[in-house]
This record gives structure tokens, sequence and C-alpha cells, in this order.
């Protein structure tokens, strides 16, 4: 049986995830007993052992410091911001606010009242990568799903999204440290 950290909360369901130190990290409700985390874990091994292997013979995540992630924020503001109000026009795709977060999962959000959030590790992508991000997020306004629609919308905008959004899919998130 795989080792695990165990972290419970108010959730429905129970999740393990393979950490980048090959560590196991389960999450479970507060009612689940240890003999159904076990029961999920056993149901589960093989796969977490596979991401596990995967995950330790990947070359190490790269760290960056918390003052490094201020200066890459401050300068993803100078950058994105102005960037996302030039698209907005070019484009005619209005949205209500921008801001730049911390956001280590994703580059990009818009909410349902289409507030857009860029994460300040976009700054790591390139200039077209950071346009297809704006653009994605810009047809969220219109269309707030991933539908064949939508992706009509992000194409009329951006014909060559798919090579851009697979190279946006390489780059590696750096881990934060003190």
């Amino acid at each position: 049986m795989l080792e695990y950290k165990l972290i419970r909360s108010k959730r429905r369901s129970i999740s393990a995830q393979v950490l980048h130190d090959g560590s196991v990290l389960v999450r479970a409700p507060l009612f689940c007993t240890k003999a159904q985390i076990d029961h999920f874990l056993m149901l589960k091994n093989h796969l977490l052992e596979k991401y596990r292997e995967k995950v330790l013979s990947a070359p190490p995540i790269p760290t960056i410091s918390r003052r490094e992630v201020l200066l890459l924020k401050r300068e993803a503001e100078q950058k994105i911001l102005p960037r996302v109000e030039q698209i907005s026009k070019s484009t005619g795709l209005s949205y209500e606010s921008a801001k730049i977060t911390l956001a280590r999962q994703r580059f990009g959000s818009c909410s349902a009242r289409n507030h857009l959030c860029f994460s300040a590790f976009l700054m790591l992508a390139q200039d077209d990568e950071i346009d297809y991000v704006i653009i994605h997020e810009l047809c969220h306004t219109k269309e707030h799903n991933h539908s064949a629609a939508f992706y009509e919308l992000v194409s009329q905008f951006l014909p060559e999204w798919k090579s851009i959004e697979n190279r946006l899919r390489k780059i590696i998130i750096p881990e934060i440290t003190d």
C-alpha cells in the first residue's frame, strides 16, 4: 500500500495526487473511513505508481523566489493588461475588468460577469502565446463554455490557436520558494 498524506475537508469525493517529490496527497471527505480511503487507493494504485514513476523521472521543476514572483507580477501588469485593452478594442470583445493573479494551475480565467484574470506566470510565454490566452478569455465573454461555437469564435481571431495552445501546455510553472 502506498504511503500518503491525508487531508480531510468538506468535500464529496476522494482524490489522490502525486506531488512533484513523488509523495502522494489524498483528499477525503470528513465522514470517509480509513478502509474506504485504502480501498480507493488500492483501485488507483496502478495509475498512481505509473504517474509517480513519470514524476520522479521528469527533470526537476525550476524554482522562483517570492521576490521574483512579485517582480513578475508587476511586469505582467505592465505588459498584459494594456495588451488586453488593445486586443479588446481590435476584436470588439468587451470585458468588465482584468487583473493579474499568481494562479499556478491556469494562465487565464473569465468569470460569469466577464471579470478576466491572467496569471503572472503567463510572462514565461511568448508574445503570441500571451495573445492567445487573452483572446481565449475575451471569447469567453461571449461564449462562457468550450463549445464548438466558442472555438469557432477563437478561430475567427486566431486561426492557428491549436498549435499555440500546444506550445503553451509545455510551459513549466516554477515552484515558489521562500
